[in-house]
């Protein structure tokens, strides 16, 4: 069911490829969750991490809303899959699409988790009213039971590391 324009045709791309003879050409979908956590080129407009830079540059994180769901993988567990998609089987993947996510958890308890990791006195949760209250959930059962990937990273160690690379200048 997509709520945006961007997911109803990233959706729309997915099916076209479905109908495509593509020949001998090997292909899966992954739809991943929104990636968080520290890498070297981070998208900072991402719930997890701009929460977490926002304890940590500004002292203040500003929620708008909260109860609004958001999916989440932690950046090493995306590497995993990829790697695990890399390595499986074709017949297990082949011509398939799969959801890749791990924790469903509102902005709102994001930004607790945030200034608790953070472990900041200063840190100030802010909740601003917001007309979007859009919630997103992501169902990873199918990629558990047919390639066996289960992610093991969770959104407190994705902040952990955010704060790590923060303190250390990265």
């Amino acid at each position: 069911e997509p709520l945006t324009d961007y997911s109803h045709f990233k959706w729309m791309c997915e099916e076209d490829l479905a109908k495509a003879d593509l020949g001998a050409v090997e292909w899966v979908i992954i739809r991943p969750a929104t990636v968080c956590g520290y890498a070297p080129r981070l998208r900072l407009d991402l719930t997890v991490n701009i929460l977490t830079i926002s304890a940590l540059a500004k002292k203040r994180i500003t929620v708008h809303g909260g109860d609004q769901t958001r999916p989440n993988l932690n950046i090493l567990d995306m590497i995993r899959a990829y790697s695990t998609f890399l390595e499986a089987p074709l017949e297990k993947i082949h011509r398939k699409t799969f959801n890749v996510g791990f924790e469903n958890r509102s902005v709102g308890d994001i930004a607790e988790m945030a200034k608790s990791v953070v472990n900041d006195p200063e840190v100030k949760i802010v909740v601003e009213p917001t007309h979007d209250h859009r919630s997103y959930r992501v169902n990873s059962d199918k990629v558990a039971r047919e390639v066996g990937f289960r992610p093991e990273h969770t959104i407190e160690d994705a902040i952990r590391s955010l704060a790590s690379a923060w303190n250390e200048g990265r």
